[in-house]
């Protein structure tokens, strides 16, 4: 059985979510959008910023960084969340 650390820290590490409606924060910018969960896990600075520019780049969106989400078109927020 899990202590109640433990179960956070599984849940933290091991199942993500995929949600019907793209969930972007919409006072924050994509680049900030992206790093909100990293910072949840506790990366550091520098593996953050690896991890977001990448994960922007894979979907084409790394030159719109610091836009925010009412900034983009429907499938470009799709692909950010």
């Amino acid at each position: 059985q899990f202590n109640d650390k433990k179960q956070s820290s599984y849940r933290n590490e091991k199942i993500g979510f995929v949600f019907q409606s793209f969930n972007l924060i919409p006072e924050l910018n994509l680049y900030d959008n992206v790093d909100m969960p990293l910072r949840y896990r506790k990366f550091n600075r520098d593996e953050r910023d690896k991890r977001i520019m990448q994960a922007l780049e894979q979907v084409g969106l790394a030159g719109r960084k610091d836009h925010y989400p009412t900034q983009l078109s429907g499938g470009q927020q799709q692909r950010v969340a």
